[in-house]
């Protein structure tokens, strides 16, 4: 199946459209008494959205009680660290709106890698339905993209392409920082994955990818294939303008 793509004129529209869609798929999980199994993730552009989301505007019309929060990746330092995934969310969303601690599925990087790792693949077939090949099942899972072609914590290059584990520690190819990310096979069991890429740096790096031209086609970002979900591209004008 061929990708969605939706392109809109600014990182603010994109942001504001994204927000009405998360509200309308929280509405429909509230009336069927479900829960939204929903995995955030950083970078500037979902940053934008989680703060549009605690916006009055939108904060009113999702219902937070009917969404449990992951996290795609996770530095690992302290929830406190201006680095965390985590702790971005805390300060721009969840201090401005009521959501019950419980509804919070967070990464805790403060812990040994290893064992953060192992503990959130505990937490997620815990939480998460499985498939027929117990993968645990994620609704909706947002991602961005680095100009490198990484998503999540998956780096070009690195062992964790091809962990089958559900969570690894991956290592930050400059920085050597550790971190612990979701892997392929958890990507790509969700029912439901979206891209959110804004900015001219990314353009070129979007249109080989949305081309399927094999130079990239080992880039983490281009392994992003849902089994039996649906893929999706939100681009502002910059990011769509070589497609």
């Amino acid at each position: 199946m061929q990708p969605f793509v939706k392109i809109y004129d600014n990182p603010q529209l994109l942001a504001h459209s994204l927000s009405l869609e998360i509200a309308h798929r929280s509405a429909f999980s509230k009336k069927h008494r479900q829960s939204l199994n929903l995995a955030l993730s950083g970078g500037t552009t979902p940053t934008l959205l989680i703060e549009t989301m605690a916006q009055s505007l939108y904060n009113t019309q999702i219902h937070w009680k009917n969404i449990r929060f992951f996290w795609g990746d996770e530095r690992c330092v302290p929830p406190q660290d201006p680095q965390s995934n985590f702790g971005v969310v805390q300060q721009s969303l969840f201090s401005v709106i009521s959501i019950p601690k419980s509804r919070i599925m967070r990464i805790h990087g403060e812990t040994k890698p290893e064992k953060a790792a192992e503990n959130y693949s505990k937490k997620l077939t815990r939480f998460l339905p499985l498939n027929s090949e117990n993968i645990p099942v994620f609704d909706w899972i947002l991602l961005g993209i680095g100009t490198d072609g990484h998503t999540a914590s998956l780096f070009p290059n690195s062992e964790t392409l091809s962990d089958t584990n559900f969570c690894s520690v991956a290592t930050h190819p400059t920085s050597g920082q550790k971190r612990v990310t979701l892997t392929l096979p958890v990507i790509n069991a969700a029912r439901r994955i979206s891209f959110l890429v804004t900015g001219a740096e990314k353009q070129k790096l979007v249109s080989r990818i949305l081309k399927k031209e094999k130079s990239v086609s080992n880039l983490p970002a281009a392994m992003v294939h849902p089994k039996n979900g649906i893929l999706e591209w939100w681009l502002d004008a910059d990011a769509a303008k070589d497609i």
